[in-house]
């Protein structure tokens, strides 16, 4: 635990920083099918900060959420993500075959 406030948090703040923490999580989802890396790298960024500062990571849910955003992460890192050039040159290809 990042501070000891964590651990003296009220339910509503637990269930604020829930919420917070399934917004990015959602938010970057979207960035993923909109194809932003950057933005989605900032959220889970964000989800990381959120876990460490008021979570307890001491937890086995916690430890299993932080491995899962880990492997995200080098999972996001080796993808490889499609140019607008390439778009443009299906779009001709097809075009092409009509």
């Amino acid at each position: 635990v990042a501070s000891p406030d964590v651990l003296l948090m009220t339910p509503d703040q637990r269930e604020l920083v829930r919420q917070q923490l399934r917004m990015h999580i959602l938010s970057a989802r979207m960035s993923l099918v909109a194809r932003q890396p950057e933005a989605v790298q900032q959220d889970l960024d964000q989800v990381r900060r959120l876990m460490n500062h008021h979570v307890s990571l001491n937890t086995p849910t916690a430890e299993a959420a932080k491995g899962q955003l880990t492997a995200l992460e080098q999972s996001l890192k080796q993808l490889e993500w499609p140019e607008l050039k390439d778009s443009l040159a299906a779009l001709n290809q097809l075009q092409a075959g009509r």
